[in-house]
C-alpha cells in the first residue's frame, strides 16, 4: 500500500539547541511520507538559517517567508497550518521544535484515529528533563481521561505536538481561519479543539505516549506540573485571563457549529454557557458550578474549577 502523506506544521523561535534532533525524528518517521512546513517567528540564534539550509538539501522541507503581524506561538502555528497543501486522503499534524517523536508516532496515531472513525487524534506524552549532570528524568502526562460534553470550552486534549488531523478536519480549520481569523487566541491547541468539536468532528485521545515532551527553561508552555505551574495557573485564573479564553472558545465553537449546521440542542447549550460565563453575579457562578461535570475530563479538575468559580476567584 502507498504510505499515507502527512503534512507537518512546525513553528520555530530560537530553537537551535534542539531543532536538529527533533526534525530528524520527524523526517525519519516509519510508514508515512512526511512533508514538513516550517514557520519561523523571528529567531535570532541561527534557527531560521538552519531551516533554510535544510530546505535546500531536502525537498520534503519548506520554510515559509516571514509572516506579518505580532510574534506569538499560537499565531505562528496557525500560520503554518494554513500553508499546508493537504489533499483528500492525506493528513496534517503539528510539531514543536524541541521534542522527540517516537519512530511510529504518525502511523500509529493515524491507525488509532481511523479505527475509531475519528477525524482528529491527540495523545499522552512523556515529559522529560535533562539535568546538568546529564541525568534524564521522565514523567507520564496523561490526557486520555474520558471526554465530556463541553470540555473543549475549558481545556485542550493534550499537547499540540501530538495532534494529527484528517483532510476534512484540516479543511474546517483552514476555512474557519479564513473566515474569522484567530484574534485573541492564546493557545493554538485549545483553539483547534474548540473549532473541531464545535463543528461536530469526532476526536480521540490515544493513551500511548508517542512524544517525548522536552522540558527546559525556555518552554512557552510546559507540562504544568509543580508548585510554580500551580501558582501561574492561579494567577491567570484570578486575572480573568481564563474566563476570557473560556468565553472566546465558546464563541469559536459557536461559529464553527453554525457553519457546520449543528442541531438546535447543541447551539442552545453553547448559548447557555456563554450566558453563564458572562454573568459574574452569584447566579452565574452557581450555574457554572452546577454544570461542572461537563467542563473538564478529570473529576478533580471539575471540582476545583467549580469551587474557584463559586468563591468568586474568576
Amino acid at each position: 500500500m502507498t504510505p499515507p502523506i502527512v503534512h507537518v506544521a512546525m513553528a520555530t523561535y530560537n530553537g537551535q539547541p534542539w531543532i536538529g534532533r527533533q526534525v530528524a525524528t520527524v523526517l525519519d518517521q516509519d510508514g508515512v511520507e512526511v512533508r514538513l512546513v516550517i514557520s519561523d517567528d523571528g529567531s535570532t540564534d541561527g534557527t531560521r538559517d538552519w531551516t533554510r539550509a535544510l530546505a535546500q538539501r531536502d525537498p520534503r522541507v519548506v520554510v515559509l517567508p516571514e509572516r506579518d503581524g505580532e510574534a506569538g506561538v499560537a499565531a505562528n502555528f496557525l500560520h503554518a497550518l494554513t500553508h499546508l497543501d493537504v489533499r483528500p486522503g492525506e493528513y496534517a499534524a503539528f510539531c514543536d521544535q524541541d521534542d522527540l517523536w517516537q519512530p511510529h508516532k504518525l502511523i500509529e496515531q493515524i491507525h488509532f484515529m481511523d479505527e475509531a472513525g475519528a477525524h482528529a487524534v491527540s495523545s499522552n506524552v512523556t515529559a522529560f528533563t535533562v539535568g546538568a549532570d546529564g541525568e534524564v528524568s521522565r514523567t507520564l502526562i496523561r490526557k486520555d481521561q474520558p471526554q465530556v460534553e463541553w470540555d473543549f470550552l475549558f481545556e485542550a486534549p493534550g499537547a499540540g505536538s501530538t495532534y494529527v488531523f484528517d483532510y476534512e478536519a484540516w479543511k474546517i480549520l483552514v476555512d474557519y481561519l479564513d473566515a474569522w481569523g484567530a484574534e485573541g487566541v492564546a493557545v493554538h491547541d485549545w483553539f483547534v479543539y474548540a473549532v473541531l468539536r464545535g463543528a461536530g468532528m469526532s476526536w480521540v485521545i490515544d493513551p500511548r505516549p508517542h512524544v517525548a515532551y522536552r522540558q527546559h527553561e525556555r518552554n512557552v508552555a510546559g507540562a504544568h506540573k509543580g508548585l510554580q505551574a500551580t501558582v501561574n495557573r492561579w494567577q491567570l485564573l484570578r486575572s480573568g485571563h481564563y474566563r476570557g479564553q473560556f468565553l472566546l472558545m465558546t464563541e469559536v465553537a459557536n461559529r464553527a457549529a453554525h457553519a457546520a449546521g449543528r442541531d438546535e440542542g447543541f447551539l442552545r447549550g453553547l448559548t447557555e454557557w456563554k450566558a453563564w460565563l458572562s454573568d459574574t453575579s452569584w447566579r452565574g457562578r452557581v450555574a457554572v458550578a452546577r454544570n461542572a461535570r461537563g467542563m473538564r475530563r478529570r473529576p478533580i479538575e471539575q471540582v476545583k474549577l467549580a469551587a474557584s468559580c463559586l468563591l468568586g476567584v474568576w
